[in-house]
């Protein structure tokens, strides 16, 4: 995050500006909620496959149903 937080004032400043620590901040913010939300939606696909894997198998949408409740319990 302080790297991104440097590299966004080194850009403005090497393109002759002033750096503006809200634009900055603002941008770091928005980085570090997309990484977040990218690694949220990565462990919900790994722990999520073997419930759709059985969900096909058996061919039950009840499984589905389950297996995200119980994912999202754990989660909370």
């Amino acid at each position: 995050m302080l790297l991104e937080l440097a590299e966004a004032y080194t850009t403005s400043i090497n393109s002759g500006k002033v750096p503006n620590i809200q634009n900055a901040w603002t941008y770091v913010c928005q980085n570090e909620c997309q990484r977040a939300t990218d690694e949220s939606v990565g462990y919900y696909r790994v722990k999520m496959q073997p419930v759709i894997d059985e969900a096909k198998t058996k061919m039950d949408e009840k499984i589905l149903k389950l297996g995200g409740r119980q994912l999202r319990e754990l989660s909370v």
